[in-house]
C-alpha cells in the first residue's frame, strides 16, 4: 500500500499495519513523485516509540499520537525540508467514509485532495486525505 502525503497531514496508522510513503513535488508544469528517486529520504524527529521505521515504510507498533517534526531530503535536488506532522497509531479502524453522499471532480486536473473520514476505536473521527486520483490506496 503506498499513500501520497501533502504538508501538514496528519498521518495514521492501525497498529501493526504498515505503509510506504510517496512524496510527490510540484514542478515544472508536473507533479515529480520524488520517492522514487535515489537518495531521497524521510526522517521523524523524535520517531515516537509505538512507529518502527524500515527506509520509507512505516509500521504501527502500539498505540499513541504525538507531534512531530518530518525531514524530507534529496540530494540530488538539493532538497531538505522540514515540517510539523501529526503521526497516530490507533488500534482499529472500524470504517472509512465519505463527508457527501456525492463527489464530483474535475477533469484533466491532477491538484485535488478528496477528504475521507476515519472512524477509529475510542470513537475518534479524523479526516484522511489522500490524492482524488489516488483514492484506490484506500480499499
Amino acid at each position: 500500500m503506498s499513500l501520497r502525503i501533502f504538508p501538514a497531514t496528519d498521518l495514521h496508522l492501525v497498529n501493526g499495519g504498515s505503509v510506504s510513503l510517496r512524496v510527490f513535488a510540484h514542478g515544472d508544469g508536473n507533479w515529480i513523485d520524488l520517492s522514487v528517486t535515489g537518495g531521497f529520504s524521510i526522517q521523524f524527529n523524535p520517531m515516537p516509540a509505538f512507529v518502527t521505521q524500515a527506509g520509507l515504510s512505516l509500521t504501527g507498533a502500539g498505540a499513541g499520537s504525538v507531534v512531530t517534526r518530518v525531514t524530507m531530503s534529496d540530494p540530488i535536488r538539493n532538497l531538505n525540508l522540514t515540517a510539523p506532522m501529526r503521526l497516530s497509531v490507533h488500534q482499529e479502524l472500524r470504517r472509512l467514509f465519505l463527508p457527501r453522499n456525492a463527489l464530483e471532480h474535475e477533469t484533466n486536473r491532477d491538484d485535488r485532495v478528496l477528504t475521507v473520514y476515519g472512524e477509529f476505536s475510542r470513537h475518534h473521527l479524523h479526516p484522511l486525505r489522500a490524492g482524488e486520483y489516488s483514492h484506490d490506496t484506500l480499499r
